[in-house]
């Protein structure tokens, strides 16, 4: 008999997580192997790609008035608050009980108020971990307490989220299953987009391209690409390198900052921050190389993407599972923070283009051996069945 899941997703945005887990969704469904609902902890505008693929619910009450009006927060204050989303609640556990789940997969150790609403379902948990520890805490002592005290089994995205949990939560190491993380965007053929971006972009023929990506936020190093691009224009002011951003801002803060710092250090059309885009990939592809500068990764879905594209990475050491994947043979691993060694990189990836070539053409070998969904999702199918055949908590 399949397992009967509810899948929680922490938001419907078009992030690294949501997209991995629709990725996985579309797998499972095609497979026919586990029967499924998806509950949205945060909307998004991936929603109705969640609602193709299974009945779909909403954590929060779904108010629909303009949430800028003072009406609507005199309304929602006196009114939605205390009245309705309570009733909401109560009816969306009502529904959920009658489907009889067998497992909760929640995607992300973010859920923790989620899963105590669900813990009346009685079923099992099991929690996909893709955050290393800044993100844990960012979330605060009362969300990790939730999610040790609800979650059964565990899946690591990584070796370096695996390790990090174990020692710093002491969960039984046989409770936490490590499964790579995978690509979510492997396009059959990529269009020759180089020409096209260099045009839309104003970037000359020749201009080499190191691409970026991943939301505008302090963790991912949007100030460290302002560093070493400053960096790299002062001491190699003749070298034709330019960088390209694709991701969203975090917030109007973030993007004020970033602008503030273009000018200031006149990189202004040097570093290019590019903002979201459902065709990531053909901006991707028209990358010569692609840099991880994240201080903190647990995988790094983007640069193994970068990598199916045949595009050398660059990482920081000790920042997160990439490393893991880049290793001596798909690109160039460098000290944590070390921007000058980080520029010295790229130079020499500017000037060997064999080399670079190679490099990338052993990132997409790697990929298809080992970080696809084809080859990890038996592996998360796996954790899902054991998962589910413990039986009911009690």
């Amino acid at each position: 008999m399949k397992p009967n899941v509810l899948f929680i997703s922490h938001e419907a945005t078009r992030t690294g997580a949501p997209l991995f887990l629709l990725t996985l969704l579309r797998w499972l469904k095609n497979s026919d192997a586990v029967d499924f609902s998806i509950l949205l902890k945060n909307e998004g505008e991936l929603r109705p790609e969640f609602k193709k693929l299974g009945e779909t619910f909403s954590f929060q009450f779904p108010i629909r008035y303009p949430p800028s009006s003072l009406i609507f927060r005199l309304i929602n204050v006196l009114f939605f608050e205390p009245v309705c989303r309570p009733l909401y609640r109560r009816r969306l556990k009502a529904t959920l009980k009658r489907r009889k789940y067998s497992l909760i997969y929640s995607n992300t150790v973010t859920n923790g108020d989620v899963l105590e609403f669900l813990k009346d379902l009685n079923c099992r948990v099991l929690t996909h971990i893709h955050e290393l520890q800044y993100v844990i805490d960012a979330y605060g002592k009362a969300n990790t307490e939730k999610i040790l005290k609800y979650t059964d089994v565990y899946i690591a995205a990584s070796e370096s989220v695996r390790a990090n949990y174990l020692i710093k939560y002491c969960i039984q190491p046989d409770k936490v299953i490590r499964v790579n993380d995978f690509v979510v965007n492997t396009p059959k053929d990529v269009k020759p987009t180089r020409g096209l971006v260099c045009r839309e972009l104003g970037l000359p023929a020749a201009a080499f391209i190191v691409g970026l990506s991943g939301t505008v936020e302090w963790r991912k190093g949007p100030d460290l690409l302002i560093q070493l691009a400053f960096y790299l224009k002062k001491n190699n002011p003749e070298l034709p390198i330019y960088f390209l951003w694709v991701g969203r801002f975090d917030n109007s803060l973030e993007r004020i900052q970033r602008e503030y710092d273009l000018d200031k250090a006149g990189l202004r059309g040097r570093v290019i921050f590019l903002g979201a885009k459902e065709n990531a990939a053909d901006y991707f592809s028209s990358f010569d190389i692609f840099v991880l500068l994240s201080r903190e990764e647990p995988f790094g879905i983007v640069g193994i993407e970068c990598a199916y594209l045949e595009k050398p990475v660059i990482c920081f050491a000790s920042a997160g599972g990439m490393s893991e994947f880049v290793e001596n043979d798909a690109g160039f691993i460098v000290p944590y923070l070390d921007i000058e060694e980080l520029a010295r990189n790229i130079i020499i990836l500017y000037q060997n283009p064999e080399l670079a070539k190679k490099l990338g053409k052993r990132g997409r070998e790697k990929v298809l051996d080992g970080y696809t969904i084809d080859k990890q999702g038996p592996n998360i199918l796996g954790a899902i069945n054991q998962a589910a055949s413990m039986g009911k908590n009690t």
